[in-house]
């Protein structure tokens, strides 16, 4: 497993090295992390692939969780809320088919999840990894600085957890989408 950590929007993620990562810049208040895993063959043998997006906003002082959700996930007719997880307080979560999506794999099978976290009491402690001081060779233990990083912005952020994938491959993509939220994933 490989760590990408944001401190400025509170979030470390623990990915397979096989996973592809790409992080475009920092706009509108925004971060994304568009994660490719590898492809998964259907019932057929056929590579499939698919993508999870991680997005980080910092919220306005009017904006709501559910009206942010519900602008990336409005133009799907047909979707469903649903009971996603217990692990954080205040999350929302859609599961969405479109059969006008990827027709020829069985159609889409989406899922968004939205969180909202407040800033923590300590920003960047559950980021934290600890470090192993290397000792000289007279046993004395070399001391090291910390280095300066960026803290938590301020605030509310909400965290949306996209599931891009198909019908031909859903539960190998949802086993793994729900891997990622429930035991790689570290927000503040």
């Amino acid at each position: 497993m490989v760590s990408f950590i944001s401190r400025p929007l509170g979030v470390k993620l623990l990915l397979d090295s096989t996973w592809r990562v790409d992080i475009p810049d920092y706009k509108n208040r925004q971060g994304v992390f568009v994660i490719t895993p590898p492809t998964v063959k259907n019932k057929n043998g056929k590579d499939i692939g698919y993508t999870m997006l991680l997005m980080g906003k910092v919220a306005g002082e009017d904006e709501q969780l559910s009206g942010y959700v519900e602008k990336l996930v409005g133009k799907y007719p047909t979707r469903q809320k649903i009971s996603f997880s217990n692990k954080y307080d205040q999350m929302i979560a859609y599961e969405i088919k479109d059969k006008n999506l990827y027709p020829h794999l069985g159609g889409g099978h989406l899922y968004t999840v939205g969180i909202e976290r407040d800033s923590p009491e300590d920003p960047g402690l559950l980021l934290e990894q600890p470090v192993v001081l290397q000792m000289k060779a007279n046993g004395q233990m070399t001391y090291a600085r910390a280095n300066q990083s960026q803290n938590r912005f301020p605030g509310k952020i909400f965290y949306v957890f996209l599931l891009d994938s198909c019908e031909d491959i859903h539960e190998q993509s949802l086993e793994n989408f729900r891997s990622f939220l429930e035991k790689q994933l570290i927000i503040e």
